[in-house]
């Protein structure tokens, strides 16, 4: 839906004053499609690129909804507040997405943004930008989207409410855990796209459980006041140790975190992906404690040709 400048105005004016984690610079980030010439099948011409990697990457199927895509996107604006949880809620942003598309005249395109940071591709179609999020107005290319499914649609517009939100949290000086690339966005949409229940990050452990709580950094994040990786620990029968994150690799989570394992992180060295409907391509290394009551893990994100090593010391809860 388009409405008027004058009324979206309004609307940018009000939630802009309402948050203090709103991003301030001109930037161009957005959603991109794929767009298959060749494709017989006009429902398959032009597709989502979260959706396409998805299905390629993650083997996942999207739900398609007899809602209109306004209101299917809609529809998880309570679960992603309930897992993420922000001082704006998730419905606002949507709406706002939803409110402040601005379409372009036929055959007018936009340029692709350099945030994809994708390694795969159709070999037989090419990507093309369908959305760009500038200057708190999201520009559509009117042809593409046309073309797109009623569950691409909703998939686009949480595409930009989750990223917008991550960009934010990279913007904001007093965290600067956010993203800078749609990688860990396209993952949450195609999983929410297709049925997955993102789990609540604080609901992970139960607070009683929890019996120590740590906060790693790097020498520079340590003096800039930035942990790089937060964690608590928590002990059950079986003598099973559990690990949450709400920050790894620099990176606030989007959904839990975890590493399970028998025995204690401090006399373990361990080695364990992380178990993570999004952040499941990190790696996580712990070696012995050291006379400083704290250790060193190094992480690693698959696909990155480096391994951050942080020390980790204990917080008093």
């Amino acid at each position: 839906m388009k409405k008027s400048f004058l009324n979206y105005f309004i609307l940018t004016v009000g939630l802009v004053l309402s948050t203090t984690a709103m991003a301030t610079r001109d930037v161009g980030n957005g959603g991109v499609g794929i767009y298959c010439k060749d494709e017989k099948d006009p429902a398959k011409q032009v597709q989502l690129f979260d959706l396409y990697e998805g299905s390629v990457l993650l083997k996942l199927t999207p739900l398609n909804s007899k809602l209109d895509f306004d209101n299917y996107a809609l529809s998880f604006a309570d679960q992603l507040d309930r897992v993420i949880g922000d001082a704006r809620s998730f419905r606002e942003r949507i709406a706002g997405i939803s409110d402040s598309l601005q379409f372009m005249p036929s055959g007018v395109g936009l340029s692709l943004t350099d945030d994809v940071r994708n390694f795969i591709y159709p070999k037989a179609c090419q990507l093309v930008q369908i959305l760009n999020y500038r200057n708190s107005l999201v520009y559509v290319d009117a042809d593409y989207w046309q073309k797109l499914s009623n569950t691409a649609k909703a998939a686009a517009i949480l595409h930009e409410a989750i990223y917008a939100y991550a960009r934010e949290r990279k913007e904001d000086s007093t965290v600067n855990d956010g993203d800078t690339t749609s990688e860990r966005t396209r993952r949450a949409v195609a999983r929410l796209i297709a049925g997955s229940k993102l789990q609540k990050i604080q609901n992970y452990l139960d607070p009683s459980d929890v019996v120590e709580q740590f906060s790693c950094t790097t020498p520079m994040a340590r003096n800039a006041g930035r942990p790089t990786a937060d964690f608590r620990i928590a002990r059950s029968s079986g003598d099973v140790t559990h690990v949450t994150f709400t920050r790894l690799g620099g990176l606030t989570a989007l959904s839990s975190n975890t590493i399970d394992f028998v025995g204690s992180i401090r006399n373990h060295e361990i080695r364990s992906a992380v178990q993570s409907l999004i952040d499941s391509d990190v790696v996580v290394e712990t070696s012995q404690m050291d006379s400083s009551n704290g250790f060193t893990i190094s992480i690693t994100r698959n696909g990155s040709r480096s391994t951050e090593s942080v020390m980790c010391q204990s917080d008093h809860l």
